[in-house]
């Protein structure tokens, strides 16, 4: 699958565009308001809850897209430095691990016409900045202006070459980079805590108040080594810690 992310500050006209991209290719549209007008019917605009909810139903919707092999999926939303980056990675994960592809699309326009944009009738429907004013403040308070940058994970065979050059054994957190090439990776199963997630989403559709449901932290983690880094470093692996590994890299 590939997912096409279409981003940018509010009012540049990202469904617009993602409307017309959509009949051109005829890939679904998951358009930002879908998931953030769920999670703002539970909890408040802005708050942590609202946004762990509405980004577990974008995750566990890419998954699930990715994984049914849907031919494409057009996403939009207005991407803000630094709050977004720690989504956008997850989100890289998650399409990658099904097999699926990202491409990112940033749209922005000069201060005159996006201020005229805000304004339009159609933007009425789904709630969103209508009025100039807002989007000033919008403006002022997130940095919309960053282009995405899946610099690490997009850039890991990179990076695992670059320390393999210099001989240095790494620890990764992403599993990712031990597959790459790097020495050994350690940090939570993060397939499991997006799947984990849907139960809540779940349990608060049927009814079940969201300050009531435990914070749960991850309980599953994964320990992956390359053997064959190893022995390129002339390094020797403990068996008792392969024995612990989850996967080994042969």
């Amino acid at each position: 699958m590939k997912l096409v992310v279409i981003y940018g500050a509010p009012g540049v006209g990202k469904l617009t565009t993602a409307k017309a991209l959509a009949v051109l290719t005829g890939f679904r549209m998951f358009h930002n308001h879908l998931s953030f007008d769920l999670a703002r019917a539970v909890f408040e605009f802005p708050s942590p809850p609202f946004a762990r909810l509405m980004q577990t139903v974008r995750l566990v919707t890419f998954e699930a897209a990715a994984r049914e092999k849907l031919p494409g999926l057009i996403f939009t939303f207005g991407y803000a430095s630094p709050e977004d980056d720690s989504f956008v990675q997850r989100m890289t994960q998650v399409v990658k691990r099904q097999g699926g592809e990202l491409a990112f699309v940033r749209l922005y326009c000069d201060i005159a016409m996006h201020e005229q944009r805000v304004l339009t009738e159609e933007r009425q429907r789904f709630g969103k900045i209508t009025d100039v004013a807002r989007l000033r403040d919008a403006l002022a308070r997130w940095n919309f202006t960053r282009t995405i940058s899946s610099l690490f994970i997009a850039r890991r065979q990179r990076l695992v070459d670059l320390v393999a050059n210099k001989r240095l054994p790494t620890m990764w957190s992403l599993r990712e980079y031990t597959q790459a090439g790097g020495l050994m990776s350690y940090g939570p199963n993060y397939l499991d805590l997006f799947r984990r997630s849907a139960m809540y989403v779940d349990k608060i559709l049927k009814g079940a108040n969201a300050g009531d449901l435990p914070v749960e932290q991850p309980t599953k983690f994964e320990l992956v080594v390359n053997l064959k880094t190893a022995k390129a470093l002339g390094l020797t692996i403990p068996p008792s810690l392969l024995a612990r590994a989850d996967q080994v890299i042969e």
